[in-house]
């Protein structure tokens, strides 16, 4: 089945995606490193890549909570 290129996106089209791990750790999150390089590959071709470098409130919060503490903003 041959699908419509208007229907695979086009260069107006826009994505975002967040994660806590960087890319060179995604071969944890998928069974096959191949398939992590693959979907890092996807992503990133002509993209604009923002790295904040900064600890992620939510997984600091998390974190806390998991050892009976507080979370704290």
């Amino acid at each position: 089945m041959q699908v419509p290129r208007a229907a695979l996106g086009s260069a107006d089209s826009i994505i975002a995606v967040a994660s806590n791990l960087p890319f060179s750790e995604w071969g944890s999150v998928f069974p096959d490193g191949r398939l992590a390089a693959a979907v890092v590959d996807r992503l990133t071709y002509r993209a604009h890549v923002i790295e904040t470098g900064s600890a992620s409130y939510r997984l600091r919060a998390t974190e806390r909570s998991r050892k009976g503490g507080a979370a704290k903003a």
